[in-house]
């Protein structure tokens, strides 16, 4: 289902039925750990639409369910939604707070294997709004060492969605700094990993980051085509 996701994009038809189904079959089992991983997908499923409304309804589903199940894992987890729906309403403090607490429950022996249930190490998605919390708020200093933190850890994993999602996260960082070389550099690479390992998906966000850096450094003209380019092609 992920993989799939990051072939085709989170919004695609086969990948919409494909959460459908999995929150259908969970639900079955009356056990909250297994629903989890579908309610995670579709959670973002709605962050990808940009649907802070849907995002807010899970968000508070997986709240109330870690709540009655009680273990770790899924309390951790119900940080992360929470923390990360926090912060595109706008509430960075509070979602620095919650995912904070949430990643103090990482247990780096037990929980490295989450990566693959949920598509990305929960450290390293622990750690990517929090990185871009302290730039908002204006202590760039503390973003910096947080990206390179989550981008050490992702590849001591050799987890390559997680990768992926640490350098990613990072050049947002560099976007919001207006650091465009730094830009230009992750965006490259983020570019080169996900063509080498086919994954058209992961491809076009890095193109963004790529062409408004190239317009930064004063590639206009080519820096247009790429963001051109990359609009032509979203779906």
């Amino acid at each position: 289902m992920l993989f799939r996701a990051g072939a085709q994009g989170y919004l695609g038809k086969d990948v919409q039925a494909a959460f459908s189904r999995a929150l259908e079959l969970g639900s079955k089992t009356g056990e909250f750990q297994v629903l989890l991983p579908a309610l995670y997908s579709k959670w973002t499923y709605h962050l990808v639409a940009g649907d802070l409304a849907g995002m807010e309804v899970i968000a508070a589903d997986v709240a109330k369910g870690a709540e009655r199940a009680g273990d770790r894992v899924s309390l951790m987890m119900a940080g992360r939604i929470t923390g990360n729906t926090l912060f595109y309403a706008g509430q960075l403090v509070a979602s620095r707070e919650v995912q904070e607490r949430a990643l103090a429950q990482y247990d780096p022996d037990q929980d490295r294997g989450l990566a693959v249930l949920f598509g990305i190490d929960v450290r390293v998605a622990l750690l990517d709004h929090p990185m871009l919390n302290p730039a908002l708020l204006g202590d760039g200093a503390q973003a910096r060492a947080l990206a390179e933190k989550s981008i050490q850890y992702a590849k001591d994993l050799e987890h390559a969605n997680s990768i992926y999602q640490a350098l990613y996260m990072a050049s947002n960082l560099d976007f919001i700094q207006r650091n465009a070389e730094s830009a230009l550099a992750r965006s490259q690479e983020l570019i080169r990993f996900a063509e080498d390992r086919h994954l058209p998906y992961w491809v076009l966000p890095a193109k963004w980051i790529e062409g408004w850096a190239m317009t930064k450094l004063g590639n206009f003209r080519a820096g247009m085509v790429q963001l051109e380019n990359a609009a032509s092609n979203r779906t």
